[in-house]
């Protein structure tokens, strides 16, 4: 009986599927749909340190984002002299000596603002106030279940060089390896190639006062944050939350579904693998269903898409005649070809034709890709 529940729900869940997409539920990209990103932070994130404001990483990272979409914000709600206890939820009891939430920019302030995703840059206020790594990470923990409970996504900054005593910018140091091990792919890094190895500011970034950072600074920690790729992984976040909640319980059944031997191939997968790749690339799926070789396009690129949830060890089989410009592998959540330690549900690869015949190619003439190949590095991630 448990198997024809499971069997019944994976198929009523394809329809729906098939619906939100014909319905047009499905995610709109990046530069039709405006992002609101709101920057919590002391004086750093507020502007201080470079000749002119519009040289501060904000500001730079505000225009980064306009000159995609003019309907992309960003708010900064930061203020000189804040440090961790400032954003934690309002309502908060902080000890007697600490100081409390801000009201109008505390993380609860933040939600206000109905933010797409919110970037947290405190770099080194804590240390110079003698908080410890202890109450630094418990008042990310408060402001973080604020965040996972409305699924907004949320960076945080590492902390920054700063010409502090040894003790503080030891405090400094375990704070920034902290940052790593505890917030992992949403840390980002405005320490390295900043700081001596003693944890004072390199003089070629710093703007006098041993605390901020120049105009070069500043336009390094703007790099960090393009480069950490906000806006592609954003992209996943415009996914409406009925297709959401149906995905989740679709690969949940089929896990279950492979366990007793019911699901033993990866093709019932084909369109719901096309439409992750319209939800991450600009990529628009044929309309004919009949055999050209390729499955859609970016721009005037003809792409190739294969999907493979197989949790058999079924390897990627791919059958000439070539007529793609591009191949896109998904890896879905159940697939034994996943490369160990990446935690998110589909990672994508993305090939050229000629990677293709050369990366794919066996002794025996066939093209197969299998498990090594995809050790090797992804093109992007999507979370649920």
């Amino acid at each position: 009986m448990k198997k024809k529940l499971l069997l019944f729900a994976c198929l009523l869940l394809i329809p729906i599927l098939a619906r939100c997409q014909v319905e047009g539920v499905a995610l709109s990209d990046s530069s039709e749909a405006p992002l609101t990103i709101v920057v919590l932070g002391s004086s750093t994130a507020a502007g201080t340190g470079p000749s002119h404001i519009d040289s501060a990483w904000v500001n730079r990272y505000r225009a980064y984002l306009e000159g995609i979409n003019p309907h992309h914000k960003v708010i900064n709600l930061a203020k000189g002299g804040y440090a961790t206890y400032h954003f934690i939820p309002w309502g908060s009891v902080p000890p007697q000596d600490r100081p409390k939430p801000d009201p109008a920019r505390c993380i609860t302030a933040a939600f206000s603002l109905n933010p797409s995703a919110i970037i947290i840059n405190l770099p080194s206020n804590d240390a110079a106030y003698g908080y410890s790594v202890y109450e630094q990470l418990a008042n990310y923990e408060g402001i973080l279940a604020v965040a996972h409970g409305q699924d907004v996504p949320v960076w945080i900054t590492t902390t920054q060089p700063r010409n502090l005593s040894s003790a503080k910018r030891q405090n400094l140091m375990d704070m920034r390896d902290s940052t790593f091990s505890h917030f992992g792919s949403k840390a980002i890094d405005f320490w390295t190639g900043i700081a001596r190895e003693d944890g004072t500011i390199d003089s070629r970034f710093d703007c006098g006062d041993g605390v901020h950072l120049n105009d070069v600074g500043h336009r390094v920690l703007f790099e960090r944050v393009v480069d950490v790729g906000v806006l592609d992984k954003m992209k996943g976040s415009f996914m409406e939350r009925e297709i959401r909640e149906a995905l989740k319980e679709f690969f949940s059944a089929t896990k279950k579904l492979a366990q007793f031997d019911i699901i033993r191939s990866y093709q019932y997968t084909k369109d719901i693998g096309m439409y992750l790749c319209k939800v991450m690339y600009d990529f628009e799926p044929r309309k004919s269903r009949e055999p050209a070789g390729y499955d859609g396009v970016i721009g005037t690129s003809k792409v190739q898409m294969e999907f493979n949830n197989c949790p058999r060890g079924h390897p990627v089989v791919l059958e000439e005649p070539f007529e793609f410009d591009e191949l896109i592998i998904v890896l879905g959540p159940n697939c034994s070809l996943r490369p160990e330690g990446v935690l998110e549900e589909f990672i994508f690869y993305r090939f050229t034709r000629e990677e293709v015949l050369k990366k794919f190619k066996t002794p025996g003439g066939k093209y197969i890709g299998g498990k090594n190949l995809f050790s090797q590095g992804h093109d992007k991630v999507l979370s649920l």
